[in-house]
């Protein structure tokens, strides 16, 4: 069942993908690819966007420090409610950045599998 809902939720991000454009496309299916996931993800994207995403991954941090200075500019906008207190805010976004990093690492290494 968690493979098909994975499925559903790529095929919407791609069906209105002309319309968020590439960066927000990207960043969408990053949250969505961890090691388990990312064989199927990348399986189902058109060239261009498998491009753009290796593309997304090769810029990102590589290194524990440069990991910890980095922050994620698409949370900071999307998270904001004033119900949540600044702690719970901080928590959710250290576990969006420390996802993201497990994505990139995702599709680095799937990268380097299949085309190294």
């Amino acid at each position: 069942m968690a493979e098909a809902d994975l499925k559903q939720r790529v095929r919407r991000i791609l069906e209105v993908s002309e319309k968020m454009g590439m960066v927000h496309t990207v960043r969408l299916l990053l949250w969505e690819i961890d090691a388990e996931s990312v064989g199927t993800v990348m399986g189902m994207l058109p060239e261009h966007i498998k491009k753009a995403v290796q593309e997304d991954a090769e810029k990102m941090p590589r290194t524990d420090t440069e990991w910890a200075d980095w922050h994620d500019p698409f949370f900071l906008g999307v998270l904001y409610d004033r119900s949540t207190t600044r702690e719970e805010a901080i928590k959710d976004q250290q576990v969006a950045e420390q996802d993201t990093r497990r994505a990139v690492e995702a599709v680095r290494a799937y990268f380097a599998e299949h085309e190294g």
